[in-house]
């Protein structure tokens, strides 16, 4: 029940992942608000060097700070470092690379003495240095590397968010990455790889300018969950799986819907000519 509508679910919140997610704002709100009162007592007590991402959790830490912290656990799972003058950012472990599926450099470092962005930046030219990022690192990472863009003016390096295509964080967002963390993986392995993604006939469904219950109707259609006498057998309810009105056919979804006679005559009426492999055809 707790499946995202667009993945084929009912789209009810799972309290669990959307509390992390509202502790994730706050995390926002301690990043985008850096002068606020609240920022600068936290900053004091907690983080003075002013590296809220990379904090460890101190022991004997307030309990208000303790679910911050938990907050900033799932922010980092979703935010991504702009590229400014590249002094902040570090290469090998902070997430800077809009391409990559974990927005992190997958060439391993090596001997590689270079740390900061900054390095492979031309200071001349204020571009990427081309030939050095392409003796560093492994070509795929070298293409998007390139790709990304740098501020005409050097300004600092900056904190966005990567789910969301202005930069600016979002709850909703940060939920569904939530619970995506939480229960996608485990899903994923129970039901297999194919389960629970996004797959566009979930939001044509949900786009139907139809009654709420033909939708409802056509999401236990897309689930084979609709009652039929040959889905009740199934499921050891004592009944016949033999359909009354055609003899000698099982009554499963595609028979109730397309293959029985009585089906037939109702697509006929509506203006419905052929049935072919059991799909409508005008």
């Amino acid at each position: 029940m707790c499946v995202p509508k667009f993945k084929g679910g009912m789209g009810f919140r799972d309290l669990f992942c959307f509390n992390f997610a509202l502790l994730a704002k706050q995390c926002w709100r301690l990043i985008t608000n850096d002068e606020s009162l609240c920022t600068r007592v936290l900053r004091a007590k907690y983080f003075p060097d002013g590296n809220l991402l990379d904090v460890p959790l101190k022991k004997r830490a307030s309990y208000s700070w303790q679910s911050i912290w938990a907050g900033i656990q799932t922010f980092k799972r979703g935010c991504i470092w702009r590229v400014g003058n590249g002094e902040k950012i570090n290469i090998w472990t902070d997430p800077w690379i809009p391409s990559s599926p974990t927005r992190r450099i997958i060439t391993p470092r090596g001997q590689t003495l270079i740390t900061s962005v900054s390095d492979l930046i031309d200071p001349t030219t204020g571009t990427w240095d081309n030939a050095l990022i392409h003796d560093i690192f492994w070509p795929i990472d070298a293409q998007r590397i390139l790709k990304v863009p740098i501020a005409r003016t050097f300004v600092e390096d900056f904190v966005a968010w990567h789910f969301n295509k202005s930069g600016l964080f979002s709850v909703r967002s940060a939920y569904h990455m939530e619970w995506d963390h939480q229960h996608g993986e485990k899903l994923r392995r129970t039901n297999g790889a194919g389960a629970v993604q996004t797959h566009p006939i979930w939001r044509k469904l949900r786009r139907l300018k139809v009654p709420l219950k033909v939708k409802f109707f056509g999401w236990k259609g897309l689930y084979n969950t609709i009652p039929c006498l040959a889905t009740l057998a199934n499921r050891h309810v004592p009944v016949s799986a033999q359909c009354p009105v055609c003899p000698n056919e099982v009554e499963d979804l595609k028979h109730v819907l397309f293959t029985c006679s009585r089906a037939q005559e109702v697509w006929h009426f509506l203006g419905i000519s052929e049935l072919i492999g059991g799909t409508v055809a005008p």
